[in-house]
């Protein structure tokens, strides 16, 4: 759901801030304890009493590296399935979402020998898609509100806990009804199914938005709407591939109704857009950037891969091959060990002594968290939804 940043905006800035930034609560599992949401709010904590206790900030950065690193799928052909639905409507949705294929050096894979490919299991495709807000099955881990409305988990992420991994229930009806709307919703979920995030979730875009409004339209909390709408802070975008500057011309921008902007005498909202269902000049360049020709580099992402955007704007992407990770966590350790050193020095300050130690032991409980994270999920990824609001009232 954003326009141009490249990489996992969506992780870094829901995943790893405060509590109320996923689109939709994380869906429980049998066994909490052992779910990956919970360790994921964990090394949240740990990152924040790190940064308190004043631990350097390339060390976090770091951390936050290792995290979202490879979140862009690493294969070039994504396979989908449905739980439900008409066939035309299946391929329908097919049509719209294909458009991102014609940019990335990817592939949606929905048909075996020329049939649809049905779901029947958490294993059964990358991306599970739900047609159907009546589905009978408990597709949602009786998380009943989730049947509703248009969402989809971003980028590659380890959802086999959870069946349905895209929504779009809206879909059947909205074709008829609404097909600029509904096309705009299809490109914009398979943009977060790819790892991309809001466009007007960026700083041009603050202060704009009647969040109140908002949330009435859709059945929202306040609070659920900032996290849909608010700004992410630039520290949860630092390191991040982008391509340019703010483009509200994205498919990752939401159409706005009128009343969910504000308006101020004298001044211009900057991100009041005519309503628009196509993918912008900068969504096709950062899709490219993103998924660039496997040729093109020994790995998917590589450190050394750039690309060119819309009128000649260079791109550049996060480093994510295996030894760009491995170089990042070894940066951690070394930190955390120079920081051991200075507490055990015994330098006379007792003050600063304790600083020190404090330090080290904050970061150690990151490096800790960090690991047990990795080992809870297949691939680097999370799980927190990010959904598109209602039809607007007042188009």
């Amino acid at each position: 759901m954003y326009t141009r940043i490249t990489l996992l905006l969506s992780l870094l800035a829901v995943l790893l801030a405060p509590e109320h930034a996923a689109a939709h609560n994380p869906l429980t599992t049998k066994a909490p304890g052992d779910n990956i949401e919970a360790k994921v709010a964990e090394l949240r904590q740990k990152m924040d009493a790190a940064k308190a206790a004043g631990v350097p900030a390339e060390a976090l950065q770091s951390a936050r590296f290792i995290y979202l690193a490879g979140a862009a799928w690493r294969t070039p052909v994504i396979t989908v399935c449905f739980w439900n639905g008409k066939k035309n409507v299946q391929d329908y949705v097919m049509k719209y979402a294909n458009d991102w294929t014609k940019y990335g050096a990817i592939k949606f894979s929905y048909q075996t020998n020329g049939q649809n490919n049905i779901c029947t299991d958490a294993n059964s495709a990358n991306i599970r898609i739900s047609l159907d807000a009546n589905e009978p099955r408990d597709l949602y881990v009786n998380e009943e509100d989730s049947r509703k409305g248009d969402w989809s988990y971003p980028g590659n992420i380890d959802l086999r806990r959870y069946l349905v991994t895209m929504n779009l229930a809206d879909v059947e009806k909205g074709r008829l009804d609404n097909p600029h709307w509904t096309h705009h919703a299809i490109r914009h979920e398979f943009g977060h199914a790819l790892g991309l995030m809001h466009e007007h979730q960026r700083k041009e875009c603050e202060g704009w938005f009647n969040f109140e409004q908002i949330a009435k339209d859709n059945g929202w909390t306040v609070d659920h709407a900032k996290t849909q709408v608010g700004t992410f802070p630039d520290s949860d975008l630092a390191g991040l591939g982008f391509v340019g500057d703010y483009d509200k011309n994205s498919i990752m921008q939401y159409n706005f109704a009128k009343n969910w902007l504000l308006e101020r005498p004298g001044l211009t909202n900057p991100c009041t857009r005519p309503d628009i269902e196509d993918l912008s000049d900068k969504d096709k360049a950062g899709i490219a950037a993103l998924y660039a020709p496997l040729e093109a580099s020994p790995h998917v992402a590589s450190a050394e891969r750039k690309a060119h955007g819309a009128e000649g704007e260079t791109v550049e992407t996060r480093p994510t091959s295996p030894e760009a990770i491995a170089k990042e966590h070894d940066k951690l350790k070394e930190i955390q060990a120079n920081l051991q050193a200075r507490a055990l020095q015994r330098s006379g300050n007792a003050e600063a002594d304790e600083k020190a130690r404090k330090q080290a032991a904050a970061l150690g409980d990151v490096i800790t968290t960090l690991d047990e994270v990795d080992s809870m999920r297949q691939k680097p990824g999370s799980s927190a939804a990010l959904s598109s609001p209602t039809v607007p009232s007042n188009p």
